[in-house]
């Protein structure tokens, strides 16, 4: 299930890039992750940087976004 956020902002990163800074659903940037195990190992994602303390589900695949899905 997709989520989406509330806002979103852009920033560079040591690239030069710019980098979008998206809120989860609880108010809070999200951080960068990659995932660990399964099908998906090593692919990289956004999420709420508290998930295991809070209800909040924000996911969001970080090359979803590189593809210009809107944020």
């Amino acid at each position: 299930m997709r989520q989406h956020s509330s806002g979103s902002s852009s920033s560079s990163n040591s690239r030069g890039v710019a980098d979008p800074v998206i809120k989860c659903n609880c108010g809070r940037n999200v951080v960068p992750r990659t995932v660990k195990k399964g099908v998906n190992v090593g692919r990289k994602f956004y999420g709420c940087p508290f998930w295991l303390d809070t209800q909040c589900a924000m996911f969001r695949w970080i090359s979803d976004i590189n593809d210009g899905e809107d944020v």
